[in-house]
C-alpha cells in the first residue's frame, strides 16, 4: 500500500513538473496567417525593435477620417493579427496599429506575460514618438488574451477608451478549469490577472461578450466588468461564441460608434 501511494505521489509530481515546463506552449498556442494575407498588407508592414528582437506589425491609415483617432489592437491566442485587419480597417480610425506578439506570425522571440506587457508599453511609447497623443484620441482594443494586455496597458498609460472583446478574468481561472487536479496557482507563470488591473482602469470601457462562449465563460467576463470602476458599457451577443464576435451584426457598429464618438 505504501509503495502504491509513493508511485501515485511521484506520478502526480511528474505531471506537475510536465505542466510547469510545457505551460508556455499551453498558454500561447501560436498562429501564422497565409502568404496571401501578408502580401495583401505588405505596404503597411512595420516593425519595432524590442530587447534585441523584432516585432512584426501593421499601420493602416484612413485619410478620410474626420477625427484624429488612433486604434491599437492586441490579438487573442492562436491569432495572427493580420487576419483581423479588414475588420479593424472598417472601424474607421485615422490610424490603426496591430502587432503580433513575440513568436506569433513573423514576430521574433518567445512569448511570456512579462514580454507581452513590456512590449505593450514599448508599442505605446513608440506611438508617442510618431503622434501627439495629447491631442489625438487613443483607443486600445484587445480580444481574449489580448484583453489582458490591453487592460494592463490602460492601467499603465493614458488611454482615452478601451474595448474588450470576449475578455478573460485571468489565465489562472482558465487554468483551474482546464486542469482541476493541478495546483495551478503555484505552477502558472503567466497569470494575466485582468480582473485585478480592471480596478485601476479609469477610461471608458466597452465590453463585448458572447453568451455561447465556451472558452471563457461569460461569468468570467462579467466578473472583470464588475471590477471596472469607471464608465463602462456592456454588449451581450446571444448565440455568439469566443472567436466569432463580429459575426453578430450589432458588434461592428457598436465598436465603431464607441471608438469614433
Amino acid at each position: 500500500m505504501l509503495t502504491f501511494l509513493l508511485v501515485v505521489i511521484l506520478c502526480y509530481l511528474a505531471l506537475c513538473a510536465l505542466a510547469f515546463c510545457w505551460q508556455t506552449r499551453l498558454v500561447f498556442p501560436r498562429a501564422t496567417a497565409t502568404e496571401a494575407a501578408y502580401g495583401q498588407y505588405a505596404a503597411h508592414q512595420i516593425s519595432l525593435s524590442q530587447e534585441f528582437i523584432l516585432l512584426n506589425g501593421w499601420r493602416l491609415e484612413n485619410p478620410t477620417a474626420q477625427k484624429e483617432v488612433i486604434l491599437l489592437y492586441f490579438g487573442g491566442n492562436a491569432e495572427d493579427v493580420i487576419d483581423l485587419l479588414p475588420t479593424l480597417q472598417d472601424i474607421g480610425a485615422r490610424y490603426t496599429y496591430a502587432y503580433n506578439y513575440r513568436g506569433y506570425g513573423r514576430s521574433q522571440g518567445a512569448p511570456s506575460q512579462a514580454a507581452l506587457y513590456t512590449d505593450a508599453l514599448a508599442i505605446y511609447d513608440e506611438l508617442r514618438r510618431h503622434h501627439d497623443l495629447t491631442t489625438a484620441t487613443v483607443v486600445v482594443m484587445g480580444r481574449s488574451l489580448g484583453s489582458a494586455v490591453a487592460g494592463y496597458l490602460a492601467s499603465q498609460r493614458p488611454v482615452d477608451r478601451l474595448v474588450l472583446l470576449t475578455p478573460l478574468k485571468s489565465a489562472l481561472e482558465n487554468g483551474r478549469r482546464r486542469f482541476p487536479i493541478l495546483p495551478v496557482r503555484w505552477l502558472l507563470r503567466h497569470s494575466f490577472e485582468l480582473e485585478l488591473h480592471a480596478r485601476t482602469i479609469n477610461c471608458p470601457v466597452l465590453m463585448l461578450i458572447g453568451t455561447a462562449d465556451l472558452v471563457i465563460p461569460p461569468a468570467d467576463s462579467l466578473a472583470t466588468y464588475a471590477a471596472i470602476r469607471g464608465p463602462k458599457e456592456l454588449l451581450e451577443l446571444p448565440g455568439i461564441g469566443h472567436n466569432n464576435v463580429f459575426d453578430d451584426p450589432k458588434a461592428l457598429p457598436a465598436v465603431r460608434e464607441f471608438v469614433l464618438r
